[in-house]
């Protein structure tokens, strides 16, 4: 295992390069159609310049640029914030070609995460490991699976004297294939304390092992028990060739549905209970992202690359769907105002729309702040 302080600094390390890496290349969307629209660019940074530029180079008409905070970048077009009568202009460009700039970004992000998850998936035999952590999920797309993997082991349990260890999945018990809580509950249950035959696989070595466990009743509960945590895995496969060839969609299709139906389980638990606890224990920013970084680069050490690649192509994707929704100061928002220009034949006023993206920004620095606030004390608590 690696030391924890080598581990939270390579952790913020990689999590700061990751998020600036999906940051710059949405960034190089907006940049690279803007020029092929003639659009004036006149400033491409990384990072962001508070409290100023580490440095600057004008090449051509635009400021080239590396700044103090590294937390992404950005692009400043020409006319983009004011409604200028200059055809190199971002706002004197026709509503279609502003439309396609915007979203180019988005569109990016998309192809970045399509492109990562083709190779993540191909390279681990066309399967990919899910854990449910929240709740069940039927996913849209692949073959599904499940299998049951332990999160801990009690100390002195029946497990633990069988020699089951965390990250191992319990594949058979007595030879009958194990894939649900509710089955593993059951063949605990039948046992009734005699000897029981577990065949396991661990999820870092693959290393398989025939381990023999005496599950214990526990009073409190009433039950057998083999003294473990566990969630369930589910394994998805693509085995048709359409399936493969278009992996990198139908995954990232299946990530984003999974993340909306915890959301919306989330939110429902909330409102349920009156308590906002359920999502905001659950909801994370940056720094949680660097803590989920940190904790693959433990459990994985130098092994961690596939998962923190993984974390990477949903970064990307969460990154360009958040992106795109019609919220003031992000691209979606100001999408919004060129799709009310194109079904109206009319540009909303300048100043009203500056006015929106302003308080829209505030707002999300806001959220930003709180968010990043709780992950501190989720992190250090």
């Amino acid at each position: 295992m690696l030391n924890t302080a080598f581990t939270i600094v390579i952790g913020i390390l990689v999590a700061l390069a990751a998020v600036n890496i999906l940051v710059i290349i949405h960034e190089l969307g907006h940049f690279f159609t803007a020029k092929f629209f003639k659009v004036k660019v006149e400033e491409f940074g990384i990072g962001f310049p508070i409290p100023g530029r580490i440095w600057g180079k004008k090449i051509g008409e635009t400021d080239y640029t590396v700044n103090w905070l590294p937390a992404g970048g950005f692009v400043r077009l020409f006319g983009e914030d004011s409604d200028v009568n200059d055809p190199r202009s971002f706002s004197g460009r026709p509503a279609w070609q502003r439309t396609i700039i915007i979203v180019a970004g988005v569109s990016v992000n998309l192809i970045f995460a399509f492109i990562l998850f083709t190779f993540i998936i191909g390279f681990s035999g066309w399967k990919s490991e899910l854990p449910l952590v929240f709740v069940d999920n039927q996913f849209p797309f692949g073959k599904q699976e499940s299998q049951i993997a332990t999160t801990y082991v009690a100390v002195d349990s029946a497990a633990s004297v069988a020699g089951l260890t965390p990250a191992d999945k319990i594949l058979f018990v007595d030879g009958k294939k194990i894939g649900t809580a509710e089955e593993l509950r059951a063949a605990v249950a039948v046992s009734e304390g005699l000897p029981i035959t577990l065949e396991v696989e661990n999820s870092l070595t693959e290393e398989k092992r025939s381990l023999v466990a005496s599950p214990r009743y526990n009073e409190e509960i009433k039950r057998y028990q083999l003294g473990i945590d566990f969630v369930e895995v589910a394994i998805i496969s693509y085995e048709s060739l359409p399936e493969k060839i278009l992996v990198g969609p139908l995954h990232s299709a299946n990530m984003v549905q999974y993340q909306f139906v915890v959301l919306r389980s989330l939110v429902t638990k909330s409102i349920a209970e009156g308590d906002a606890a359920p999502v905001r224990d659950n909801v994370s920013g940056v720094v949680g992202i660097v803590g989920v970084f940190i904790a693959l680069i433990q459990s994985f050490g130098f092994g961690a690359l596939v998962p923190l690649l993984t974390v990477m192509a949903l970064l990307s994707l969460l990154l360009g769907i958040i992106n795109v929704l019609p919220i003031p100061a992000v691209d979606g928002g100001r999408l919004f105002f060129v799709l009310i220009e194109l079904f109206t034949r009319k540009k909303v006023n300048a100043d009203v729309e500056r006015l929106i993206h302003a308080v829209g920004f505030g707002v999300l620095i806001i959220i930003f702040v709180l968010v990043t606030f709780n992950d501190v004390l989720k992190f250090f608590g």
